[in-house]
């Protein structure tokens, strides 16, 4: 949705923020960021998993074929000094932020008899951990 400046140019609502979306390699995160994106932010698009990394890329490509202030960065944020690196790049790159969108998670597939301790672990440091480091 575009408005109209006093000067009678469009403008749009996100114009000279910035964004940094978690999770947002494909679905709802990739959604999130490419729409911030084309309603003027700056977006930082973060994903972990090196599987990510080819659906980020064409996320990042998608928006630069546009213009520039789009950006990558693989960040586990189940660990607080790869989330702070992550801050700290997003800062750089987009001269601050001002919307973090976090919406990295994971889902546990097969039946909860089935599930181990360590699944139980990995689980809950993704989906609640990395809140707290975000």
């Amino acid at each position: 949705m575009q408005t109209l400046s006093s000067s009678n140019t469009p403008t749009l609502p996100f114009q000279g923020k910035s964004a940094l979306v978690t999770g947002a390699s494909r679905n709802l995160g990739a959604a999130f960021a490419q729409a911030l994106f084309f309603q003027g932010a700056n977006v930082l698009i973060h994903f972990n998993s090196d599987s990510s990394r080819d659906s980020a890329e064409k996320s990042l490509n998608k928006m630069q074929q546009v213009r520039s202030g789009s950006y990558i960065y693989q960040a586990d944020l189940t660990n607080s000094e790869s989330t702070k690196k992550m801050f700290d790049y997003a800062e750089e790159k987009l001269t601050g932020i001002d919307i973090v969108v976090h919406n990295a998670g994971e889902m546990h597939k097969s039946p909860f008899i089935d599930t181990t301790e360590e699944d139980f672990e990995h689980i809950f440091s993704v989906n609640t951990k990395a809140s707290f480091h975000v």
